[in-house]
């Protein structure tokens, strides 16, 4: 195990180790060698080897450890590998399967989109928590519609559970429903603040898709601790189809960094302000967007009446560079793949190196790919670069085969 151990990192960076590092400790897991699964199988994220890991942990570990373990495979919303099995025999003995544990289990199920396994799970929730799956069970098969009846459920956390995740549901298919059920039951269900929030923001969402004219007050509902940048965004659209620039300008500013700094949301951001009278600074924003070579630059520049800002870009790569590139392991390791006809591998090692390689290094994986008449790879290389004027690789109009 020690030498397979250390041939796995000697080639981390090859495509193919992932794969067998995990073959290898299913295998190990298979044959119950607990102690080196134990060893070289920390941190994995990877479901059934969790599972085997705690059947090792079951063999070597005190039980109040691994229970905590057991449990948190157990409480998922889908069903488990058959390699849990073991754990979950093991978990119902210790009496690790609570009923509170049970019902977090059928939560996720559902919300995983998998009632079928609520039938299952029927035999582990406690007497009195039957009549609520059932309740869940109906309306999951009723599709929510008939959310009216829980104003007469008991005043309890399930009925906070179910419907706060039946209005959501109800809520992608009729907003205004959903709308309507919600203002019926706040007075009679207590839900979470969080609960609440997710109502409001998918019932506010989903108006947003439909366009309906009540989207931008069932937008100010929600609450602002609940307001996603999606949501945000939707918001700004709805301002946008009713033209209503204070709300669109209001959406904005409300959106995080990363999302309001976007050329999409800074055009709409300077639109908006020269509709509200904020000449100066609107024209300071769409000023410095026009001369951006992207979609929302080139509008920015239509509305200032100025030309698009298209201007190649020369890769400033000299020769002496990409051959140092060329020779390192990666590339040499690339064309012994592909000339061994492992055309599949070959890309896969290329694709699985350049999504890690910094932009200088990235730019010249493109170079060399644009060398070897890899117009594709070239292409690859730079989707998740800055480098959006090397027009010539990136839209390459020769190639032959």
């Amino acid at each position: 195990p020690a030498e397979m151990s250390a041939f796995l990192d000697a080639h981390a960076d090859w495509a193919f180790t992932a794969g067998l590092r995990r073959s290898w400790l299913v295998a190990l897991g298979k044959s119950g060698r607990w102690d080196d699964l134990l060893t070289y199988a920390g941190g994995t994220t990877d479901e059934e080897i969790q599972c085997y890991v705690v059947q090792a942990a079951i063999q070597r570990k005190p039980a109040t450890e691994v229970l905590p373990q057991a449990q948190a495979l157990w409480a998922v919303g889908k069903s488990a590998p058959d390699a849990c099995d073991p754990v979950f025999a093991w978990l119902r003995k210790a009496g690790g399967i609570t009923h509170d544990l049970a019902w977090l289990r059928i939560n996720r199920a559902m919300q995983a989109g998998h009632p079928g396994l609520t039938v299952y799970l029927a035999h582990f929730v406690a007497p009195h928590d039957k009549a609520w799956l059932e309740r869940w069970q109906q309306q999951d098969q009723q599709n929510y519609v008939r959310l009216d009846r829980a104003r007469q459920w008991p005043n309890q956390p399930q009925a906070g559970d179910i419907t706060a995740f039946g209005l959501q549901r109800l809520a992608r298919k009729d907003a205004d429903l959903a709308w309507r059920y919600y203002h019926s039951l706040k007075g009679k269900i207590q839900w979470t603040e969080q609960q609440r929030a997710a109502i409001l923001r998918e019932i506010a969402q989903w108006s947003a898709v439909a366009n309906m004219p009540e989207t931008l007050e069932r937008m100010q509902a929600v609450p602002v601790s609940g307001r996603t940048d999606g949501l945000l965004e939707w918001w700004a659209r709805a301002g946008l189809a009713a033209a209503n620039w204070a709300e669109v300008s209001q959406a904005i500013a409300a959106m995080s960094d990363v999302a309001r700094n976007s050329d999409r949301w800074r055009y709409w951001d300077s639109v908006a302000r020269l509709k509200l009278g904020e000449q100066d600074r609107a024209m300071a924003a769409l000023d410095t967007l026009s001369a951006d070579a992207t979609y929302f630059g080139f509008l920015a520049a239509d509305l200032l009446n100025r030309p698009y800002a298209i201007c190649a870009q020369d890769p400033g790569i000299t020769p002496q560079e990409l051959t140092a590139f060329h020779d390192q392991p990666l590339m040499r390791r690339v064309e012994a793949l592909q000339a061994a006809g492992l055309t599949s591998w070959a890309r896969r090692e290329w694709n699985l190196n350049v999504k890690q390689m910094p932009a200088v290094e990235r730019r010249l994986a493109a170079a060399l790919a644009t060398e070897q008449n890899r117009p594709d790879l070239a292409i690859l290389a730079l989707t998740a670069s800055e480098d959006r004027s090397l027009y010539e690789w990136r839209f390459p109009l020769n190639f032959s085969a």
